[in-house]
């Protein structure tokens, strides 16, 4: 077997990924004659025939790229005949160049950024999110314990879990993602997303519910609130003929009427104008019309049940005391005393020939419950 000897030759041990390096593995033949061979490497380098004159050498230029950082071994091996004379080896380095290392760097900080804006993001959510639902479930609550009124969620519908209003659920859910959002990995950055979550639903509810604070705050002489829904009680609720809930829109600014100024807006009203339709426009609308009318107006007014059957208006006058006013297809003043008999004459003198016209079927005033 011929004596061939291995050496590799000007390649560091340190060597930057992606930069091509040239260097040497030079063949000794110790022979008194020439000795072909192939060299053949674990990097795929493949020479077939490489001719090494008699007791001499022969450098074969190499050129690689090295593509992966790590250590790395370079192996060469000398071949006759599928027969192996002499192999080498040598590990390097494969180190990233500095402005990789820098833009590795970069990447780094980049998607770290972006994870936490992310995560912020998320704990954002998670507490925008729970604060509407806890929201939701205070006015609602709210609402339904006839503390406070809002129209934007009339409609909603009322049922119960195990006897818990459905909304107390809502509010447990909404718990939950405010201290999801506020604990997970970290206080800090739940801190920092808790006040953007606060801004946002802030920015939210001033949107949508401009008059949030006067809905909720204000009060009038007789506890009336700024939007109200009729409810006798906590499970029941004054319905209009097609069975819609009863609202009362309160104007903070509205003042008790003289006498003269009531009867003139009552000429100027529409509302007794409308057709008496059973299932559709009842005493009820009646009643929630002019209320709204008048508040409109300026003109502070009450609703008012009798025998918890019939609905009408009453009007506070500076000069007259309480005139309660029946609007159900005339303009009439009512009498309303318990124990006496429920009656009406129209406001018009041209409309008394039109009172047989209109039906009230009120009987003996029993009760009658006043809602300004």
């Amino acid at each position: 077997m011929e004596r061939i000897s291995l050496q590799i030759q000007d390649l560091p041990q340190e060597v930057y990924v992606g930069k091509t390096y040239q260097y040497f593995v030079r063949l000794r033949n110790d022979e008194a004659y020439p000795v072909t061979v192939a060299l053949i490497s674990n990097q795929d380098d493949f020479v077939p025939g490489v001719t090494i004159p008699a007791n001499s050498h022969e450098d074969v230029e190499i050129t690689s790229e090295f593509k992966d950082t790590g250590k790395l071994l370079i192996k060469y091996t000398a071949l006759k005949n599928g027969i192996d004379l002499d192999f080498v080896s040598q590990v390097v380095e494969v180190i990233p160049r500095e402005n990789d290392v820098q833009t590795t760097k970069n990447t780094e900080k980049s998607t770290k950024l972006n994870n936490i804006v992310a995560e912020i993001f998320i704990r954002i959510l998670a507490q925008v999110v729970g604060a509407i639902l806890l929201t939701f479930t205070l006015l609602r609550l709210g609402t339904w314990l006839n503390i406070i009124s809002f129209p934007w969620l009339d409609g909603w519908p009322e049922f119960f879990i195990w006897f818990i209003p459905w909304e107390a659920f809502v509010g447990l859910f909404g718990v939950g993602f405010l201290i999801a959002g506020l604990f997970s990995n970290g206080f800090g950055k739940g801190m920092i997303a808790a006040i953007f979550s606060i801004a946002i639903c802030l920015i939210i509810m001033f949107n949508t519910m401009p008059n949030f604070f006067q809905v909720v705050f204000w009060s009038g002489e007789n506890g009336e609130r700024m939007e109200v829904t009729l409810k006798p009680g906590i499970m029941t609720v004054i319905v209009g003929g097609d069975g819609h809930r009863i609202w009362l829109h309160n104007d903070p600014n509205a003042k008790n009427p003289s006498l003269e100024k009531l009867i003139n807006f009552l000429r100027n009203d529409k509302t007794d104008q409308h057709p008496y339709v059973i299932g559709s426009f009842v005493c009820a609308d009646f009643a929630e019309t002019l209320h709204n009318d008048a508040e409109k107006a300026g003109i502070r007014a009450a609703y008012v049940s009798v025998n918890t059957d019939h609905a009408l208006n009453a009007f506070n006058t500076t000069d007259k005391g309480l005139i309660y006013v029946d609007d159900g297809g005339l303009d009439t003043i009512a009498h309303v005393v318990i124990g006496d008999k429920y009656t009406i004459e129209p406001l018009w003198p041209e409309d008394r020939n039109r009172l047989a016209s209109v039906t009230v079927n009120v009987g003996i005033v029993e009760d009658f419950q006043i809602d300004w």
